[in-house]
């Protein structure tokens, strides 16, 4: 089947969000299923090796509409990438799907939504919106806070100052004084960060940086889902000070209240709710967000009567680096949204 893709916008928060929509030529006599995909922490609309593309082009053939599009401060969008949280990436995700769900011929009804990383995080956080009725997580964080956190204990992010402009360098603190320039710290804060700790360089993946590397092991995602919280993990917080005022993730600059913030997002919780049936697809040899995290996916959502399939990529990396598993990948997805999606659709 022949498809058309377009570019896109649409607002949030004063920010204009600059998409692709992809949509099959021939014309149905009712309107179709769309599918929103939510990329992953330093990535964009279009993912590694054009995954993201690939798999919206498939869905396309299929007669359904595929929307991608940056987040705020990622891509094409508008805004800074240091300003992103993701409590705003979730905002940006709901008003995607007040966007798809006008747009002519899709049924507003019938939308499916699929993320990657910690895109797949924030499907799970939407994945309560009626509108939602297919849910696919590829590779997903359920774990926020240990996954980003540990990557701040350890030191393996940086602190970064001189970048980003003089108005970045003093900022208005709740009392109204003003906090040093970033270069400085509070007494005991870089020792609190752990400069020069060892593990993986920089925690993050090549492909979207999501991921403390070793620091959430599969170990520690095993005994997490039976209750127990390793020594280092769980509930143990840094205090604000120690935590760095703006951090270089390969070239991304990552400012504090992307961190300050985790803990206001519990994916976990949020899919609970669901009623859309749930696909998660994770490569066992995932470095970046072990396999585990899919694990406790399931878990959450069997106990709480969500159906959900999981399906394991033997030995497939964070993003599926290889032809073969991108294939199986986007395969897997597409038989998936065909028949959670287009059994409700009433024909061409």
């Amino acid at each position: 089947m022949l498809t058309t893709r377009e570019p896109i916008s649409f607002v949030n928060e004063g920010q204009k969000l600059i998409g692709v929509l992809h949509r099959p030529v021939e014309a149905y006599r009712d309107k179709i299923p769309a599918v929103v995909f939510f990329h992953g922490f330093t990535g964009t609309k279009v993912e590694r090796h054009r995954i993201f593309v690939k798999a919206a082009e498939a869905l396309a053939r299929e007669g359904i509409a595929a929307l991608r599009f940056d987040f705020r401060g990622s891509g094409d969008s508008e805004g800074d990438f240091e300003d992103m949280t993701l409590p705003g990436e979730i905002s940006d995700a709901r008003v995607s799907l007040d966007y798809v769900s006008g747009v002519p011929g899709v049924d507003g009804n019938n939308i499916g939504i699929l993320g990657l990383s910690m895109g797949g995080a924030v499907a799970a956080s939407v994945s309560d919106d009626p509108r939602v009725r297919s849910v696919v997580m590829w590779s997903a964080v359920a774990d926020l806070e240990r996954t980003f956190m540990d990557a701040v204990r350890s030191g393996t992010w940086q602190e970064v100052s001189g970048v980003g402009g003089a108005e970045r360098s003093r900022r208005a603190t709740p009392n109204g004084a003003h906090e040093a320039d970033e270069a400085s710290g509070p007494p005991g804060a870089a020792r609190a960060r752990g400069a020069g700790a060892a593990g993986k360089p920089d925690g993050t993946d090549g492909a979207d940086g999501a991921g403390g590397g070793n620091g959430a092991s599969r170990a520690d995602g095993e005994e997490r889902e039976n209750g127990r919280h390793p020594e280092g993990s769980g509930n143990v917080q840094i205090p604000p000070f120690a935590i760095p005022r703006r951090v270089d993730v390969k070239g991304n600059v990552v400012g504090r209240e992307f961190i300050l913030t985790l803990a206001d997002v519990r994916p976990l919780e949020t899919v609970r709710r669901c009623k859309a049936p749930v696909l998660v697809i994770h490569g066992d040899r995932d470095e970046s967000v072990p396999v585990s995290h899919s694990a406790m996916y399931e878990r959450a959502m069997k106990e709480a009567g969500v159906t959900v399939e999981v399906h394991i990529v033997a030995g497939a990396d964070h993003t599926f680096n290889s032809a073969v598993w991108e294939a199986e990948v986007i395969s897997k997805t597409v038989e998936w949204f065909k028949r959670s999606l287009l059994r409700q659709f009433g024909g061409r």
